[in-house]
């Protein structure tokens, strides 16, 4: 089997419009992915709200195609609610254009901010 590390095949960063949670401030996540792969790849960026029981609040997510070789910037992100305590954001890299049709393959590590 020659199947390249999904994990390997991408160079992703990550960069937050706020420097934490802020209460009903707009929150964007700001990933950029580098495909270094030989395949073109829909890749689609989640962004996802928890709150202090860890139950997921909000998602915002976007897809791109990323050709081989390409970089592409991913945005999404939400309204943060008005009671933030103990909240926390976290984005996910993955495999697909949705959730429906994603392998749920992660191309990245999990980024928080709280």
């Amino acid at each position: 089997e020659d199947e390249e590390d999904p994990e390997l095949q991408f160079d992703i960063t990550t960069t937050f419009s706020l420097p934490g949670l802020e209460a009903n401030k707009l929150l964007d996540a700001h990933v950029t992915v580098k495909n270094n792969g030989t395949s073109n790849q829909n890749v689609m960026a989640i962004v996802a709200l928890y709150d202090d029981s860890d139950r997921m609040i909000n998602v915002s997510l976007i897809s791109k195609r990323i050709d081989s070789g390409k970089t592409e910037k991913l945005n999404a992100g939400f309204k943060l609610p008005s009671k933030i305590e103990g909240h926390k954001v976290n984005v996910f890299v993955w495999e697909g254009t949705n959730l429906s049709d994603s392998t749920l393959m992660p191309l990245s590590d999990i980024v928080t901010l709280q």
